[in-house]
């Protein structure tokens, strides 16, 4: 397995699923390796969500996007976090 080093500064927003269909059903790890392979190829981010809207994994590499979103983690309420 490769090693990613797609942590966010912001901590992982998948310990707020409550769902975890996809998290529970393939892991966290093995989701993030499929995200991580297209992301290689595409240069971009990407989130994948439970049913409930819930988060699966979170892959946020564009600086920018990276920025945005920690000032969203920073200034919004939880409960607004938890439906992005």
């Amino acid at each position: 397995m490769k090693e990613r080093t797609h942590e966010q500064p912001y901590g992982n927003l998948v310990n707020l699923n409550t769902c975890r269909t996809l998290v529970g059903g393939i892991g966290e790890d093995v989701l993030g390796d499929i995200v991580s392979d297209f992301l290689d190829l595409l240069d971009t981010s990407s989130a994948v969500y439970e049913k409930n809207g819930d988060y699966a994994i979170g892959i946020f590499t564009s600086s920018w996007f990276v920025y945005l979103m920690a000032l969203h983690v920073i200034y919004a309420p939880l409960k607004t976090i938890k439906r992005l």
